[in-house]
């Protein structure tokens, strides 16, 4: 089976969330992050498409996780889901098992896709870096 391997940061020029391929440069100030991504215009009557590369706030960035929400909104790591019991549950990445999976602290509760919660009936209500707030209103 193969996925989709994309990610997704805010723009450091204009705080807008940008979806493309990530790529690191190091220079004398440090390491920077880039998504490459199409961006959609039109010139009078005509649609464009261009593709440009976008410095993204390292903090921010996060990779598709393969699934999709029951609206079938592309679900990342750093998101909010509200899941089929109503509860909110951030996604993060588990480096020891090498998986994504979804915790609330508040609740005390961690569990990985398709172990108590499918991903199917859940919706993107948010993210972490935008709307951490959600997480405490479960």
């Amino acid at each position: 089976m193969n996925r989709e391997i994309i990610f997704r940061g805010k723009s450091s020029d204009n705080d807008e969330w940008v979806q493309g391929y990530l790529h690191k440069k190091r220079n004398f100030i440090g390491e920077n992050y880039y998504i490459d991504c199409l961006k959609y215009g039109h010139i009078g009557k005509y649609n464009t498409i261009e593709c440009v590369t976008e410095m993204v706030e390292p903090e921010t960035v996060g990779e598709y996780t393969g699934l999709n929400d029951k609206n079938g909104t592309k679900i990342f790591e750093g998101d909010i889901l509200k899941t089929q019991g109503g509860y909110n549950m951030g996604v993060f990445w588990h480096d020891e098992f090498t998986g994504f999976y979804l915790k609330n602290e508040k609740l005390d509760s961690t569990h990985f896709f398709g172990e108590a919660v499918e991903p199917c009936q859940c919706e993107v209500v948010g993210n972490i870096h935008d709307n951490k707030e959600l997480l405490d209103k479960s």
